[in-house]
């Protein structure tokens, strides 16, 4: 799991380079009042990040051709402790949506963790199912293709 702690003349680039839908994200890593991180598919065990608000961004959207792979792309154990640490869960299948990650934001500013699922469409089922099993109740919000729905 690859952390994004920086300094503040460090968000301009930062939010360039992985997106400016992360720059409230990356503004709250700057002045330490969360811990972004990212995780990309791998079958690695990692941990739970603690102790201050974070939000993990779980990458199961690859840059194409790589295929996204749902929950089996991931070390199980690891990701269901993850959801069960989080305050909350959401799912983005679709294109960016700015509202996502604000909110995620929005959440680490009042002291809350969070995970966002990245995911495609074909596994918005196997994410939910997951979560389901592992943080019932957790998951809150999807956006989906064509739409945001509040689960």
């Amino acid at each position: 799991m690859k952390a994004i702690l920086l300094s503040p003349a460090m968000v301009d680039v930062y939010a360039k380079v992985l997106g400016e839908h992360l720059r409230g994200l990356l503004t709250l890593s700057a002045h330490r009042r969360c811990l972004p991180f990212l995780q990309d598919q791998e079958h690695e065990p990692f941990t739970v990040p603690a102790p201050w608000p974070w939000v993990v961004i779980l990458g199961d959207d690859p840059k194409e051709p790589a295929p996204a792979l749902g929950p089996d792309g991931f070390h199980t154990g690891s990701v269901a402790a993850l959801l069960q640490a989080a305050s909350d869960v959401t799912m983005i299948s679709c294109e960016i949506k700015q509202e996502i990650y604000d909110r995620a934001a929005g959440l680490a500013s009042v002291g809350l963790s969070s995970v966002i699922i990245e995911t495609r469409q074909k596994y918005e089922v196997a994410w939910h199912n997951f979560s389901e099993l592992h943080a019932p109740g957790k998951m809150r919000l999807r956006a989906l293709v064509d739409q945001v729905r509040r689960a």
